[in-house]
């Protein structure tokens, strides 16, 4: 593999003379200020351009090409306009990681940002550059310093960690991704910042973060098997979390059997969190839905499973004799399949409290529901906004919640969590 080495040039040519003898890349690129005292003196003037004063005395060497023996064609000087200008460093170097890759990008080199030399302003604007390039690596000359002016000969350059810094930065916006429980967004960052080199704690940490977001977005994804797997590993940590995947998938004796219902109304709110508002109303539909269904099914004594893969249908042998008269007309190969509203009558025609009370707010419920049907996600096209969200979560929740009061059903669902 190639390797290019980037150098910001000061007024000390040792360092850099060190740095590429210590590297022999193939290319060398000299970032530089220019004018009558600019850097680009020392890189390739004839003469002895690269001065130093050590115990008070001038002593003057060759260029830093002269002494490292570079041939015309293995370097480039890449010239500064102002460089004690952050935005003008910044934007130069910027433009010669563009040029880096349209001249080299095909060879896949290896590239070392050196940022020994130069100004403070050259340095920092090299180091941010070197930060945001994910291939590049992070270079600084060390020695002994007789003074705090710069780093004078016995030095040795030697690779900077840069990702122990950004990981910081990759922890801030992972925190951000979880504040809207984006955790397909929180696992990938983890999984990026797991392919470099880090302190062994800082990999512990980012493969908890990769590990608990990946089980958290299954969960979002309604995949709650794999994310009780997932899960697992922590469960000491995410107890009632755990107690309530063991809900869904029919592994604990004390559930009621509706927590179904409460886990949409969970990953409605998340939408809402994240602005999607038509996905928030649609999942209240369906947790108003599946609450109806899950009653009939207990009603009726069924067989059927919200974990079932086939759709909800009523068999007509499962209703009594007065009502299934009048519904045999409606069954198809004596299966009824009902709507929403369908499944709240029958279950009011069984004088069932779920049917008696939403025949009490049917009239609000209907209203909410309408705004659903006119939704882009369902019949309609209007993207619904926050004050219908607020609408409809205020009709749909509250009538769930106070029939789940009054039967002593519980619907509790844990939220999942912001934090890993």
């Amino acid at each position: 593999m190639s390797t290019i080495l980037i150098l910001t040039v000061g007024g000390s040519c040792e360092p850099l003379v060190n740095a590429i003898l210590n590297e022999r890349p193939q290319f060398v690129y000299f970032i530089c200020s220019v004018g009558k005292t600019g850097s680009h003196i020392t890189v390739d003037s004839p003469g002895e351009p690269c001065k130093e004063y050590l115990e008070g005395k001038l002593q003057t060497k060759p260029s830093i090409v002269s002494q490292t023996g570079l041939k015309k064609e293995q370097y480039e000087k890449w010239e500064i306009s102002d460089p004690d200008s952050l935005a003008c460093c910044y934007s130069r170097i910027v433009e010669l990681a563009n040029e880096i890759k349209k001249r080299f990008g095909e060879k896949n080199p290896r590239i070392i940002a050196n940022y020994t030399g130069g100004t403070k302003t050259m340095s920092v604007a090299l180091a941010l550059v070197a930060m945001i390039e994910e291939d590049w690596e992070l270079q600084l000359n060390k020695g002994p310093r007789v003074d705090l002016v710069k780093v004078r000969g016995g030095d040795v350059p030697i690779l900077v960690n840069k990702w122990e810094v950004f990981s910081d930065n990759i922890l801030g916006t992972i925190k951000e991704s979880l504040s809207r429980y984006d955790y397909s967004e929180a696992s990938e960052l983890a999984s990026n910042a797991l392919r470099h080199p880090l302190s062994e704690e800082k990999q512990r940490y980012f493969q908890r973060i990769y590990s608990l977001s990946k089980a958290f977005e299954e969960w979002d994804r309604f995949n709650h098997e794999e994310a009780y797997n997932l899960l697992l590993p922590y469960a000491k940590e995410f107890v009632q979390h755990k107690i309530t995947l063991e809900a869904f998938l029919g592994r604990n004796k004390r559930a009621s059997g509706y927590e179904l219902v409460g886990d949409l109304i969970r990953n409605a709110e998340r939408r809402a969190v994240q602005k999607r508002y038509d996905d928030a109303v649609a999942r209240l539909y369906r947790a108003l839905e599946l609450f109806a269904q899950i009653r009939l099914k207990d009603v009726l004594k069924m067989t059927w499973s919200p974990t079932s893969k086939e759709a909800f249908s009523i068999d007509l042998k499962c209703l009594p004799e007065v009502v299934k008269e009048k519904y045999k007309e409606k069954a198809e190969d004596g299966k009824l399949k009902f709507g929403l509203v369908q499944d709240f009558e029958l279950l009011y025609e069984l004088k069932d409290p779920f049917g008696i009370l939403f025949k009490q707010k049917k009239e609000a419920l209907l209203n909410a529901i309408n705004k659903r049907n006119l939704s882009i996600l369902a019949h309609g096209l209007n993207p619904l906004t926050f004050s219908e969200y607020k609408e409809v979560y205020s009709k749909i929740f509250g009538f769930i919640k106070e029939v789940a009061e009054k039967t002593k059903i519980n619907i509790d669902v844990p939220q999942l969590p912001k934090d890993l």
